[in-house]
């Protein structure tokens, strides 16, 4: 069985993604910061009724093999970034910019149900 989230939500998830292996990251939920990798991110898989998505962040201690919580992470329903430790102003604001794009781009711009 799987889980469920909102779609604009999904879309920036992807982005934070796409962005992160555009900066080398070498897996699909890795962290790149400053040039470095810092870390990766995993969904909790948990369902929201207002369709957010929730995680855990975890950074790679001195040592390169072992990690650290480093908090969790929210992407609200509508796409945007509530938190997100190690994910920088630029990433963050082109990971949402990216999502409601590629959000438009699949689904159309909503306009509400008009009173129907």
């Amino acid at each position: 069985m799987g889980w469920s989230c909102a779609a604009k939500a999904a879309k920036t998830l992807d982005a934070v993604s796409k962005i992160m292996e555009e900066r080398g990251a070498d897996t699909s939920n890795g962290l790149i910061v400053s040039g470095k990798k810092y870390g990766f991110f995993e969904s909790s898989r948990r369902e929201y009724d207002d369709g957010r998505i929730t995680g855990s962040v975890w950074r790679f201690l001195p040592d390169g093999e072992h990690v650290r919580r480093a908090g969790g992470f929210r992407i609200n329903a509508d796409g945007t970034i509530g938190n997100f430790p190690g994910l920088d102003k630029a990433a963050k604001a082109e990971a949402e910019r990216r999502g409601g794009t590629e959000y438009e781009r699949f689904f159309g711009v909503w306009r509400g149900n008009h009173g129907l």
